[in-house]
């Protein structure tokens, strides 16, 4: 059994999910917060026994990096970003946690009632409309702006995909001092320092598909 945590500031939506919820044996309790701060407390009330249902765009977070600082501190929770609108860009960026699910208000009853079924279980759910905002590729356009030669994009490819230095020399028959240099001249150029916000950038400009980046 789980706390259903209600962060939407709009009253007709919280309405919707009430009922929702009603209908759902998983869930316990439902709360609603209009803040931060009092998401916060609740979670830590209900030590992260939660699922939270949240419209990023409609609360006071300043940043999807805070929403996944909070997540990170409550690792038992589970998260439903539930918006009437999301950039393409803004749902690559939430896909990045595994926790977090995505449905969008304007979904099938269905598919909002599984997604919270699948978060009180532990899971995550992407409504349709999301994974097909994921898998979309960018015209060619993209490429032909990324400040990335052909060879860099190949091999940001394989860095966000996982693969180490030594296994990118052996699949492109190269030396680790090439992939290297190459490794560095792509951090120096998209201005990132890590390899987890290279694949951010990656999965920002679809250089890499987000089915890619769990494979």
């Amino acid at each position: 059994m789980i706390t259903l945590i209600l962060a939407d500031n709009q009253d007709l939506t919280r309405a919707g999910w009430r009922m929702i919820a009603a209908s759902r044996p998983e869930v316990c309790q439902v709360v609603e917060v209009s803040h931060k701060t009092a998401l916060i407390e609740t979670l830590r009330q209900v030590d992260g026994n939660a699922v939270v249902v949240i419209d990023y765009t409609l609360f006071d977070l300043k940043s999807i990096e805070e929403m996944a600082v909070i997540s990170r501190r409550y690792p038992n929770a589970r998260w439903v970003m539930a918006s009437g609108e999301l950039s393409r860009n803004m749902v690559r960026d939430i896909s990045l946690w595994k926790e977090m699910s995505i449905v969008f208000k304007d979904a099938p009853l269905a598919e909002i009632e599984t997604a919270i079924k699948v978060a009180a279980e532990g899971g995550r759910y992407l409504t349709p409309q999301a994974e097909d905002m994921l898998h979309a590729r960018h015209d060619s356009l993209n490429e032909e702006r990324s400040p990335l030669s052909a060879s860099e994009i190949a091999v940001l490819k394989l860095i966000a995909s996982g693969m180490t230095v030594k296994e990118i020399a052996a699949e492109r028959t190269s030396s680790i001092h090439t992939i290297i240099t190459h490794k560095k001249n792509i951090f120096r150029k998209i201005g990132v320092n890590t390899i987890h916000e290279a694949t951010r950038y990656a999965l920002r400009t679809g250089l890499v598909e987000l089915i890619e980046y769990y494979i």
